[in-house]
């Protein structure tokens, strides 16, 4: 069965738009004009949280089947873009930092394996033109 998602995005003023979902939930962007503060993320931005988004919440649902519970959890996300139009992302390094009760490196490891191999549909749509580095650390005390 397939899931179709209808998002409508509308003009606010200058380059600032609002994406609205089904649902009715709301997220601005906006581009980076020099001397302007933006009201949201550009675009590019964006794709760099969906792909954040979507594997984390993979990584809290395997750690959580394994009874694992996050006191902390966070994802660092950086993308390089290049310099020609369009500029699309060449490459994007991810680093997934947890905390929690029983969680190892292997745990955390094997969960972000599995979504960036399986489970994450943005990475799925993004691995065949970008490179994807993703790496795991346990945070510290």
């Amino acid at each position: 069965m397939n899931t179709n998602i209808c998002e409508i995005i509308t003009l606010v003023d200058g380059m600032h738009l609002k994406g609205k979902s089904k649902d009715g939930l709301v997220i601005d962007m906006d581009s980076r004009p020099a001397g302007v503060i933006p009201k949201g993320p550009a675009p590019m931005e964006l794709v760099l949280q969906a792909i954040g988004g979507c594997s984390g919440m993979d990584i809290i649902f395997i750690l959580k089947k394994r009874k694992r519970e996050l006191e902390q959890f966070e994802i660092r996300i950086e993308g390089t873009k290049r310099d020609e139009h369009p500029k699309i992302f060449e490459e994007i390094n991810i680093v997934y930092r947890a905390k929690g009760e029983g969680i190892t490196m292997k745990e955390l490891e094997r969960a972000a394996s599995l979504s960036m191999e399986k489970y994450c549909s943005v990475s799925a749509m993004l691995r065949n033109s970008v490179k994807i580095n993703w790496k795991c650390e346990l945070i510290e005390d």
